[in-house]
């Protein structure tokens, strides 16, 4: 494990992404992280939610599994946290997020 940090954080070093191992705590389901990223990129601010959502886990350590840290990081990319969060609680869009990962896992990505 030491060995497979060290080479992520020497990539992250040579891509300009700060990265701090030490920070993640949990290992969440992103399955909502994603459903933020495709509402985000529905109002031009998916970039936005990417480097956000990044800097929440890779540099942070915050529970991306959580609904009010998701509405949180959505709010200030300029979504409407309390709409994220209500939106959150249903399945709006999950269908969308497992799709695409089923595509991707048979592309070999």
């Amino acid at each position: 494990m030491a060995r497979s940090g060290a080479r992520a954080r020497q990539l992250a070093a040579r891509l300009g992404a700060p990265i701090n191992l030490a920070a993640q705590k949990v290992l969440p389901n992103t399955v909502d992280a994603h459903r933020v990223v495709l509402w985000a990129y529905g109002h031009d601010r998916g970039e936005a939610a990417v480097d956000a959502l990044y800097a929440a886990y890779f540099v942070e350590g915050r529970n991306l599994s959580d609904l009010d840290t998701l509405a949180e990081i959505a709010g200030k990319i300029g979504l409407e946290a309390d709409m994220v969060r209500e939106a959150l609680r249903t399945d709006d869009d999950r269908d969308i997020v497992f799709n695409s990962h089923q595509s991707c896992v048979q592309m070999g990505i």
